[in-house]
């Protein structure tokens, strides 16, 4: 399998390596991405382990069109009822980079009425969209009159890590903040010093590389889990090998200062 995990712009190097400690093959820097290949073990360590990436998408085709009748007959001739029940449901997400094609509702509202025309031709019935909590969530980007289409494994950015009781105006990016403790060269022994901490979002990123704690939390709500190919068994033999790693018993000093005694306190 091909996969594409997309980061924030000037991470794309740290999340190579992140991904070649994954073992991940293939391992290509895009533009705010990282493209690579691997097995399923490799798709749910990627969602589960990288600190650096904000979504994990799974390469589906690759294809040229001339206009949106072309998108339609190409998106049309995938075989969805492999990924999708009649009870499912689905949503469209598209991003747009062309000169021929500007409008990225209008593109997935096509590629919408290709799977269900799809549906409705082989079984009389469609899936329904749900754009908050869909089954399967469908990532489309066009450049110019390339189109990827690719599926979403990860569903809600995993910028947003679950431990943040409050939060401030404005706070660091948990991507950004992982990749700049990643970058920093620091030894995860040496005291880190924030002086201008705000909620501690480098530190705790700090504090969770030290202790080899994983980004996400294993019972987070994926999309991949809601996939008809999803493996329980293999994603709890993941989360308990990570589990083991953990180390927190002979921690760094942390130590964050801030202005606001309001940040500090969240």
């Amino acid at each position: 399998m091909k996969f594409i995990a997309k980061t924030l712009e000037g991470l794309e190097e740290i999340l190579a390596v992140e991904l070649g400690q994954l073992g991940a093959d293939n391992i290509e820097i895009l533009k705010r991405a990282g493209s690579y290949s691997g097995d399923k073990m490799i798709l749910y360590k990627s969602n589960l382990l990288l600190r650096t990436c904000l979504k994990v998408l799974v390469f589906m085709k690759e294809f040229v069109v001339s206009d949106e009748n072309d998108l339609y007959k190409e998106i049309k001739k995938m075989p969805w009822e492999d990924y999708l029940g009649l009870e499912d449901t689905f949503a469209i997400d598209s991003v747009v980079n062309s000169e021929k094609f500007r409008h990225a509702n209008f593109i997935a509202l096509k590629a919408k009425d290709a799977i269900a025309d799809r549906f409705r031709e082989k079984y009389n019935q469609r899936p329904n969209v749900d754009t908050q909590d869909p089954t399967l969530k469908i990532n489309i980007h066009i450049r110019e009159n390339i189109v990827t289409l690719s599926l979403d494994s990860s569903g809600q950015s995993l910028h947003m890590r679950g431990y943040r009781k409050h939060t401030v105006d404005a706070p660091i990016n948990e991507v950004l903040a992982a990749g700049l403790v990643l970058m920093s060269g620091w030894d995860k022994k040496m005291t880190l010093v924030d002086p201008m901490c705000g909620s501690g979002t480098i530190l705790c990123e700090a504090a969770r590389i030290a202790g080899n704690i994983p980004p996400q939390s294993h019972d987070r709500t994926f999309a991949l889990k809601k996939w008809k190919s999803y493996d329980p068994d293999l994603w709890q033999m993941i989360c308990d090998e990570s589990e083991k790693k953990i180390q927190t018993s002979s921690m760094p000093v942390l130590i964050g200062y801030d202005l606001s005694q309001k940040a500090v306190q969240a």
